[in-house]
């Protein structure tokens, strides 16, 4: 039950991600979010670390990122939000 809630929150979070890209009122803070919070999700940290680097160049602060990463502890489980 929690995989497929994890799953189904991370397949929003893209479709917010592809809606951000096509202009949908998304700035490039919201959408290096929305992109750390589905890569924090699905556990690809490969991807997680080019995109905070995307979310830091954006505009995102180091502590906004770690609330990001803290807020989403509650949804993904600790281990995925530490590896983040």
């Amino acid at each position: 039950m929690m995989k497929k809630m994890v799953m189904t929150t991370a397949l929003t979070l893209a479709s917010l991600a592809v809606n951000a890209q096509n202009g949908a009122g998304l700035g490039t803070k919201e959408t290096a979010i929305v992109k750390i919070a589905a890569l924090t999700a699905n556990g690809n940290t490969d991807e997680l670390r080019q995109v905070l680097n995307q979310g830091l160049d954006a505009g995102l602060t180091v502590n906004e990122t770690k609330e990001i990463l803290v807020h989403l502890y509650a949804y993904v489980g600790f281990p995925r939000s530490l590896n983040g």
